[in-house]
């Protein structure tokens, strides 16, 4: 199987597993106290889903394929729009969050750039700062008075991750 092949199933069984994991959140009425935190951990073994079949090659276990995979833009264009569909999906639970709407309606203008033109620097100036943002909320919760230290630190991060980092892979 190539990597087009092991990334499609991938984000198939994360779209799917997005949509059993949300519809069984809303099914258990979680404590919103403890919500924020079980979202982020959520979208973390989520984003990590679609690696499945990255891991499992020609009958190994073995962590060398991610890579060659996941710098493809085939792969990462998909990883960003699945993104989007869990974050609309936080909406079931925040409906009211301006911050929250922001966050996403601002990475997805990233997104749509990133998908448009194929150059990942979009990336770093249309952050993805949700997970961020749900985190602020727990430890934070009645303040923003912080919240402009996390979005330059997030920003920061981005500029490692979507160009230094590739950079350094192709060097």
């Amino acid at each position: 199987m190539n990597c087009i092949d092991r990334i499609n199933y991938g984000m198939i069984l994360r779209f799917v597993l997005t949509i059993v994991s949300f519809y069984t959140l809303i099914k258990m009425k979680v404590s919103t106290r403890y919500l924020p935190i079980i979202l982020i951990i959520l979208m973390l073994v989520l984003d990590g889903a679609d690696n499945a079949f990255n891991i499992y090659v020609n009958n190994v276990w073995s962590f060398n394929d991610i890579s060659k995979c996941t710098f493809s833009y085939h792969y990462q264009s998909l990883d960003k729009i699945l993104d989007l569909f869990t974050y609309i999906l936080l909406f079931t639970f925040y409906k009211n969050d301006k911050y929250l709407l922001l966050f996403v309606i601002w990475r997805s203008l990233g997104v749509l750039m990133n998908t448009l033109t194929g150059n990942r620097k979009w990336l770093v100036l249309f952050f993805d700062f949700v997970k961020e943002y749900l985190l602020y909320k727990y430890l934070f919760p009645n303040t923003l008075s912080y919240l402009s230290i996390f979005v330059f630190a997030k920003i920061i991060f981005e500029y490692y991750f979507h160009v230094y980092r590739i950079k350094l892979m192709r060097s």
